[in-house]
């Protein structure tokens, strides 16, 4: 063998050797969790198992055949977690109490990450828990709706596992009594699989779309007509002049030019300012003129004003002070829109991510930003004890007052919103 005969054998077995080891790094990456960056609510971390992609997903909870029919204090004595109806009957009943006919009333629940596996216990149960619980309130407490926050899945599984826990919110809820609306968060997409993700992990905005925001929608959800599959929309309640607008802070395209599919973009890594057509639609679409009298609550998974805010935050702030102030925002094909004779406001920003309670009134922009705890069990919270569960019941009556109504681990709190109140 000759001398070049043998560089040629050594070159390419070196480069096969050099291939190998990039696909086995790609496959360990791909089933670890993701290191922490910026931007990212804090939470723990830890890896799913998920080697052959099959995981079905069961409950912990053993129901008996009838229990669909039995009343609600029923249902959680039969499955011993009787310690959650005091909670119920305070928060049905402050609902009940400041429930106004021409008011807008919904529950919140977020950032529950259903297949996070690294606390102490499983978080499925308490999830099941406060979902059964939301169901009962809708039948009860003269809730419009329920909204999703985001974060409803960890994002470290493989992309059937992910899917199927989507599938299993989609199941629970699409009976639910009111129409249910939900905001994609930055674990959704399930990209959290190490540094990089390859493509064939991701979720994209279709299948999030068919798998979960229509099915529980109840067929009200309004996607942008350029779009038909938007992961942002807006969901009309006529008989309250409400509309409800979802925004989606990390619409990102799933597309890779990187060897082995690795994606160009994940939520956390996607400049969300480069979304012209959500926040177009957001000032033209969304907000509407035809609107005489109707108020707005904004709906997204990260807060639009805070240190958590996602690179877009300043635009959509642009857009709800500019409708709420009266004044015109200019849209990225040089069109002015001009709100001056807008008769309809903005007095509500709600969302999760930051798996605390906060609060905040935006003097400058007239209006509330409300964001809820996360809804599986952190910090000083328990299993087994009422402070497991987070998740609000929020108000607004037609007499400029704002309500939450906290059941489990955070704190009630009323505000006055009549000086942002478009008359």
């Amino acid at each position: 063998m000759t001398k070049i005969q043998t560089a040629k054998k050594y070159f390419v077995l070196s480069l096969s050797v050099i291939l190998l080891i990039a696909f086995l790094t790609q496959c360990n990456s791909s089933s670890q969790p993701t290191a922490s960056s910026s931007n990212i609510a804090p939470s723990n971390t830890s890896s799913v198992t998920d080697a052959s992609d099959t995981t079905s997903v069961t409950s912990n909870i053993t129901y008996p055949s009838n229990y669909d029919l039995l009343p609600y204090e029923e249902k959680m004595s039969v499955i011993g977690h009787d310690f959650y109806i005091d909670e119920y009957k305070y928060v049905r009943d402050s609902a009940l109490n400041v429930y106004t006919e021409n008011g807008f009333s919904f529950v919140l629940l977020s950032d529950t990450h259903i297949d996070y596996e690294g606390g102490e216990q499983p978080e499925r149960p308490v999830i099941e828990r406060e979902i059964e619980t939301i169901l009962e309130l809708a039948k009860t407490a003269k809730i419009d709706c329920v909204i999703l926050g985001g974060d409803l899945i960890h994002g470290t599984g493989g992309h059937f596992a992910s899917v199927t826990e989507l599938e299993f919110f989609a199941s629970k809820f699409k009976d639910c009594a009111v129409p249910v609306l939900v905001a994609r968060g930055n674990h959704d997409p399930n990209d959290y699989h190490g540094d990089v993700c390859n493509v064939n992990f991701i979720i994209d905005q279709t299948e999030w779309v068919d798998t979960l925001v229509d099915p529980v929608s109840k067929g009200k959800a309004v996607h942008d007509p350029n779009n038909p599959k938007s992961s942002y929309y807006y969901m009309d309640f006529p008989e309250k002049k409400t509309r409800v607008i979802v925004i989606d802070c990390y619409n990102y395209p799933v597309v890779s030019t990187k060897v082995f599919g690795i994606s160009d973009w994940r939520a956390e890594t996607w400049d969300s300012k480069a979304d012209i057509e959500q926040w177009d639609w957001l000032a033209s679409e969304a907000i509407s003129a035809d609107l005489d009298g109707w108020k707005y609550v904004l709906a997204s998974h990260t807060p639009i004003t805070s240190s958590h805010g996602f690179p877009a935050s300043d635009i959509v702030k642009e857009i709800v002070s500019a409708l709420n102030n009266g004044s015109k925002y200019t849209l990225s094909n040089g069109t002015v829109v001009n709100y001056s004779n807008y008769n309809s406001y903005i007095p509500l920003a709600i969302n999760g991510h930051t798996h605390v309670s906060s609060s905040k009134q935006n003097e400058d922009g007239k209006y509330l930003q409300i964001g809820v705890g996360s809804g599986k069990v952190s910090n000083r919270r328990k299993f087994g004890d009422i402070s497991e569960a987070t998740f609000d019941l929020i108000s607004l009556s037609d007499h400029g007052q704002a309500y939450r109504f906290d059941f489990g681990a955070g704190k009630d709190e009323q505000f006055d919103i009549s000086k942002y109140i478009k008359q």
